[in-house]
């Protein structure tokens, strides 16, 4: 988890994370936003409402397996929600997703 962790650190540094549920849901929905990114950990009805959200702007969903205190250690701020706004820095968390195991 710690190369998934780090592109978010990276792209928290950059600026070009929404975090939050409503600023991620105003990124996807104004078509700003390439990846939507969510916390294991939430509430059943918020990932139903994320997996919504995903599936009718077509944006790629990553649910990742930090708890939302390991979020909140690396990007300064409690969410459990995020959206990642630069398309080569949302391949980049994608491919740092992919290379992690199943927990």
């Amino acid at each position: 988890m710690n190369k998934l962790l780090q592109a978010l650190a990276l792209c928290r540094r950059a600026g070009k994370l929404s975090l939050g549920f409503d600023p991620a849901w105003e990124a996807a929905e104004s078509g700003k936003a390439a990846l939507l990114i969510c916390s294991a950990c939430l509430s059943d009805n918020t990932k139903k409402e994320i997996w919504f959200l995903s599936s009718q702007t077509g944006l790629p969903l990553i649910e990742v397996p930090a708890t939302l205190d390991e979020l909140w250690y690396i990007l300064g701020k409690r969410v459990g929600v995020l959206a990642v706004t630069d398309p080569s820095l949302a391949r980049k968390v994608e491919e740092a997703a992919a290379l992690e195991p199943e927990r």
